[in-house]
């Protein structure tokens, strides 16, 4: 199946990259990554280094979010905001 992971800019996006390295290590190869934020500003050492752990296992990371249709994944992990987010809007 095809996996899309979708990161956000805070500890969630970090989790996000360590969900995509573990399931790449479970077999899944059709992996995408993408991770705006952090290609906004990629100063912070520990997801540089998280990026570049799954970068080196050939998994796809965009700096934007995907234009394919949704319905392309069989997977998708929503790692963009955490229980902290605090907004507006319903949660569920």
């Amino acid at each position: 199946e095809r996996v899309l992971v979708v990161c956000g800019p805070g500890n969630n996006g970090g989790d996000g990259l360590v969900t995509a390295r573990h399931l790449w290590q479970f077999g899944f190869s059709n992996i995408i990554v993408s991770y705006p934020k952090y290609f906004e500003n990629p100063k912070d050492p520990y997801f540089k280094a998280l990026l570049t752990q799954v970068q080196d296992l050939g998994i796809t990371t965009l700096p934007k979010m995907s234009e394919e249709s949704l319905d392309n994944f069989g997977v998708i992990v929503d790692s963009i905001f955490g229980y902290s987010f605090k907004g507006t809007g319903v949660r569920a």
